[in-house]
């Protein structure tokens, strides 16, 4: 598969693994601090086909449920 899209990706546990099945990855999350910890995870296994994204949040009326 060419691409694929992950959102919220905190730390990359999910995402470094998926990444081994596309050639490309983008990760978004709002937390500057999960994004370099992150890119970190993902230089200490070798990945290289992940780029991360922060995003901002925006409130949603249904958040409040």
């Amino acid at each position: 598969m060419q691409l694929s899209e992950i959102t919220n990706c905190p730390i990359g546990n999910f995402t470094i693994p998926f990444a081994n099945n596309f050639k490309k990855v983008l990760a978004t999350e709002i937390s500057k601090s999960s994004i370099n910890a992150a890119k970190d995870n993902m230089l200490l296994n070798g990945v290289e086909n992940i780029e991360f994204l922060r995003k901002e949040y925006h409130h949603h009326p249904f958040h409040s449920f």
